[in-house]
């Protein structure tokens, strides 16, 4: 079970993806996965940062699936996407079960710990039927678009 192995908090640049996922006309947060704090209100107001707004963040529950399950997320055939804001250590093994169970993953960065394990992302991204993209996201930013 990959949720034995995931025990990290909803983080900032959790919080953050998900106030960018907000600002995307048709796209719906439909699950959020923290095996290790999930707020029972949802509320992330306390979750700050370096970027980005700094708006409190209340998610609704009844709008939403809320798991500490990584596994519900991949067994679950309405999720599209799955993204990785977790530790580098288990970027890996949850970016592979995401692709292999036929989701697009976005993973923070950096893709893992050895250019070898990142190898062996971009080897599961390949066989996959979802796409895989590193999380590089000044690229998208107006300072850059240029």
């Amino acid at each position: 079970m990959l949720t034995e192995k995931l025990k990290y908090p909803c983080s900032f640049m959790g919080v953050t993806h998900i106030k960018a996922y907000r600002q995307i006309p048709g796209v719906r947060l439909a699950a959020v996965c923290d095996a290790a704090r999930l707020p029972p209100d949802g509320d992330l107001s306390n979750v700050a940062g370096n970027i980005g707004a700094a708006e409190p963040l209340k998610l609704d529950y009844t709008q939403m699936r809320a798991t500490r399950n990584f596994d519900d997320l991949l067994a679950d055939p309405s999720l599209d996407l799955v993204d990785l804001c977790v530790p580098t250590a288990v970027h890996p093994k949850l970016a592979i079960a995401a692709l292999k169970a036929g989701k697009h993953v976005v993973c923070e960065k950096p893709l893992a710990r050895t250019a070898a394990l990142a190898r062996d992302i971009a080897a599961a991204a390949e066989s996959a039927k979802g796409c895989f993209m590193p999380a590089m996201c000044i690229r998208f930013w107006p300072e850059y678009a240029w």
